[in-house]
């Protein structure tokens, strides 16, 4: 448990990143621990998308009219694309809970991250 609570105190949202690109290897990793991650009835309502193109990731900062400006220097974003049509009111929830797979394997791996809430 000592590992865990290390783990969590750890963890921090980082909101300004280098320019260093990451390694395919850990973004593997956390798309795994992602997949591990439970969900009400197993019903898994999300994708995971790695976006790494800084054409397609610069136009994320204008997905909401604050605090998505994390964006403009990140070099991956892993989008959760959630679908409500799966479960009945739970989607929301398993998605926050991957979310926070992704947060914690990121923190272990040495890498800063943040979580973003855009709904359409």
């Amino acid at each position: 448990m000592d590992n865990f609570e290390r783990l969590c105190q750890k963890r921090r949202s980082v909101r300004k990143y280098t320019s260093q690109p990451i390694e395919q290897e850990k973004i593997d990793y956390l798309l795994r621990c992602a997949l591990m991650s439970p969900s009400a009835k197993r019903t898994c309502p999300w994708e995971f998308i790695v976006v790494r193109d800084e054409a397609k990731l610069r136009p994320l900062t204008a997905c909401r009219t604050y605090g998505s400006g994390m964006f403009n220097t990140a070099t991956a974003a892993i989008v959760i694309a959630l679908n409500p049509t799966l479960c009945d009111n739970t989607w929301m929830a398993d998605g926050a809970i991957a979310a926070e797979h992704i947060l914690l394997a990121a923190a272990e791996q040495g890498l800063g991250a943040c979580e973003e809430e855009m709904k359409s």
